[in-house]
Order: C-alpha cells, then structure tokens, then sequence
C-alpha cells in the first residue's frame, strides 16, 4: 500500500477514535489529543468537528462508527 494511503487510513482512524472519545468519556479535547499521540486541544476539536461532517455525508461511515460505539458502550471496566 503506498506510504500516502498509509497516512489517510491512520488519519482517518485517528478521528474516528477521537469522536469516540469524547461519545463514550469525559475526557476533556487536552487529555484526548495526549491520549492519541500528543494532538492539541484545538485539533482534537478540529479532528471530531471533521468527522462529524463525514459521518453526515457517508452512510456506510456513520453505520460501521454507530455499530462500534455500541459495542464499545458495553464493555464492562
């Protein structure tokens, strides 16, 4: 896989697990963004902003975030 898809793929990764986050905890945008690799509160803001307008757009994107956020809220810590 080129070195560019790489990228988008754990760009995008990096989002969805950003807009669970702050679905599923009360972690605030600076503890999330040190959690994910040492992101900014700002663009921990940015990055779930972002998501949210893809998951408006794409259908299957919004069933397959919605289907692991379901399973994650069930996780018993």
């Amino acid at each position: 896989m080129p070195e560019a898809a790489v990228s988008a793929q754990r760009n995008n990764l990096r989002k969805v697990v950003i807009y669970l986050m702050k679905k599923l905890s009360a972690a605030s945008n600076q503890e999330i963004g040190e959690a994910v690799g040492g992101m900014s509160g700002f663009a921990v803001a940015k990055a779930y902003q972002r998501l949210k307008t893809d998951l408006s757009k794409d259908a299957v994107l919004r069933k397959d975030v919605e289907t692991l956020a379901g399973k994650l809220s069930r996780v018993k810590g």
